[in-house]
């Protein structure tokens, strides 16, 4: 036992001794407390630390004094603080609308999750997690998420939002799950990717959930009939409002982008309705006739509007007109020589037809230079590597 301590680093002594003390024998642990009790200045100075950062920024190694004083910091709804213990435990404590939610992540595992009604409460908890002491006897109202199901996925917080109340309002307990956080919980529930908020709420609950989702569609429905009144009454400003109620709540809405941006169209807002056709145009399942009409007339009035490019090029390649898509692209390069993606594209679409490998390679290099962390660039290099 004696020669098994000594070749454990003090970390593997400090989790033995504390939150694992159950797995091993009294002998074992008297032993490793005296070789800790040895090494005491350095583990002093281990159990001190703590790291944390605020959702996906830099991380930050502090004293457990200066971690506590986060926690003081104010956050916004479903920010979430990640402490990360000497052992390597995490705790992850989330700004909810009326509370606050605590998730426990150990050896990249998810493990269960809390709620905390009070600032205080969530301070004695996280002085024990970092004190490695018993802090789940702390804890008064904890559940898992393996329980939970997604009750709604979207990309706006007015949408989510507004999910949350009405179960608040129901007596159901919620949580968002956001885009920047769902890397830390991959165990919990299988999520949509690139969704930024994923309400997730209790299984028990589906019935009232649903019912909640219906009166929000209705609502949305309702704002869509508004608009038509105003537009039939010549009320503008009105229309145009509600539509920007309706794309808070449904961001890719098509018949709010739609409207909207012939209305700033008209009110000679060229870029912003550009925005609208742009985003408009990503959307799946809709024609895209009068948004191009629409986009090849801001274009004119704005010949060197790359968003627009890119996104004709986009729309004349998915149609197959290729020669049409390489002109939007060198359009581009005309503008900004150094916009890779545009050099990436004509790449790929000479590459393809094999009509001038020259010139693909010469993209596909550009590219590389302009981009040299790019995501796909083993893919790039193998196609360079074929065409020379």
């Amino acid at each position: 036992m004696h020669e098994k301590c000594s070749s454990m680093s003090i970390k593997e002594l400090v989790r033995a001794t504390t939150t694992d003390q159950s797995h091993y024998e009294p002998e074992f642990l008297q032993i490793a407390k005296a070789e800790l009790d040895r090494q005491w200045a350095k583990v002093a100075e281990f159990r001190n630390s703590v790291r944390v950062r605020l959702n996906n920024q830099h991380e930050e190694v502090l004293t457990l004094e200066e971690g506590l004083s986060k926690l003081r910091e104010k956050i916004g709804l479903w920010d979430a603080w990640i402490f990360t213990n000497c052992i390597d435990d995490v705790l992850i404590l989330q700004q909810e609308l009326t509370a606050w939610s605590g998730r426990f992540i150990q050896e990249n595992q998810y493990q269960s999750s809390f709620w905390a009604d009070s600032i205080e409460d969530l301070h004695q908890i996280l002085s024990l997690f970092l004190a490695l002491d018993d802090w789940h006897s702390l804890v008064r109202d904890d559940f898992t998420l393996h329980d939970w199901s997604i009750l709604a996925e979207s990309d706006s917080a007015d949408y989510a939002r507004a999910v949350i109340e009405r179960l608040a309002r129901e007596n159901v307990r919620s949580t968002v799950k956001t885009r920047i956080m769902g890397n830390l919980f991959r165990d919990e529930a299988e999520t949509s990717g690139g969704i930024s908020y994923i309400v997730l709420a209790p299984s028990t609950a589906a019935e009232i959930s649903q019912a909640i989702l219906e009166e929000i569609q209705e609502m949305i429905e309702n704002l869509h009939e508004q608009a038509a009144q105003y537009s039939a009454r010549g009320d503008t400003p009105s229309e145009l409002e509600i539509y920007e109620r309706i794309l808070k709540l449904v961001p890719d809405d098509q018949i709010a982008l739609f409207n909207k941006g012939a209305i700033l169209y008209e009110m000679e807002q060229y870029e912003d309705a550009a925005e609208c056709f742009i985003k408009q145009s990503t959307g799946a399942g809709h024609e895209t006739g009068d948004v191009e009409e629409y986009l090849q007339e801001i274009l004119h009035k704005l010949p060197d509007h790359k968003p627009i490019l890119h996104t004709m090029a986009t729309l004349a390649q998915l149609r197959g007109e290729t020669e049409q898509a390489k002109g939007y692209l060198e359009q581009i390069l005309a503008v900004d020589a150094t916009d890779p993606v545009a050099h990436v594209n004509l790449g790929h679409l000479y590459f393809a037809d094999s009509s001038d490998d020259r010139r693909a390679l010469q993209h596909f290099d550009e590219y590389l230079k302009l981009n040299p962390q790019a995501d796909d660039r083993s893919t790039i290099e193998e196609i360079i590597r074929t065409l020379r």
